[in-house]
């Protein structure tokens, strides 16, 4: 089945998908980036697949932040949280404007690209916007937590108006969900929206090949929740990298 993109699940993301804590999520994100530039309120980021703003609204209280994101629904939900712009824009071709000291890719956003052409299409075009030795930090999810959403395949809830049913698919290095809103009309019955969505593995070693190729240096790569060397048990990581060429 083919993904969908990001939009009756626009509704419901802060409160079921998105329910993080942003706050300290940004603190971390940020303390990786200082170990390796220095930032200050001149500093210009770029937080590609921003989603509905949960990392901007932190981060454009001390710095300029732009977000793009390929969903129109989740724009127009960031633009009621945060003041910084924020467009639709596909990460495989974004060409702004203007360059960044600082681009930030995260949760998920790059398991969401089906191949490692569009993998590499999507880094050469972070490069592009990338000022020269400037950071780019990026997550990935693991294989192993992948696997573990199969202990997680049907989840259901309510939140606010609307209730979902939640369905996780995991097979040979895609994690398969699929999203199911109903949300209330005016004449008392219900709308049902499903949406389904593909994540693709892709290890460390096979994104440092694709960063070397598209003009970057490896930095380092962290547990995302732990911040030290990723191990057996990792869920998520957090890799640094920096724009040595512009392509």
């Amino acid at each position: 089945m083919k993904s969908t993109g990001f939009k009756s699940v626009a509704k419901v993301y802060d409160e079921v998908i998105g329910a993080m804590d942003y706050k300290e999520w940004t603190k971390d994100l940020l303390s990786l980036i200082k170990k390796h530039k220095n930032i200050g309120k001149k500093t210009k980021i770029l937080d590609i697949g921003c989603g509905t703003g949960g990392h901007i609204e932190f981060l454009e209280k001390e710095f300029y932040c732009v977000g793009v994101d390929s969903s129109k629904e989740m724009i127009e939900a960031a633009k009621k949280k945060v003041k910084s712009k924020v467009f639709v824009h596909d990460m495989r071709k974004i060409d702004l404007d203007e360059n960044f000291d600082v681009i930030l890719c995260i949760y998920d956003v790059i398991n969401n690209l089906p191949s490692k052409n569009d993998v590499k299409k999507a880094f050469g075009a972070v490069n592009k916007n990338l000022k020269k030795e400037g950071v780019f930090v990026f997550d990935i999810i693991t294989k192993k937590a992948m696997k573990g959403m199969n202990d997680f395949q049907i989840q259901a809830g309510h939140t606010g108006k609307n209730s979902f049913i939640w369905e996780n698919k995991y097979e040979e290095g895609i994690w398969e969900w699929t999203f199911t809103v109903f949300s209330p009309k005016p004449d008392g019955s219900y709308k049902k929206q499903v949406e389904t969505h593909k994540e693709y593995y892709y290890s460390v070693d096979d994104l440092k090949k694709i960063l070397k190729d598209c003009g970057f240096e490896f930095v380092e790569a962290v547990d995302a929740y732990t911040l030290e060397k990723p191990n057996d048990d990792s869920d998520r990581i957090n890799i640094v990298t920096k724009n040595n060429s512009v392509l």
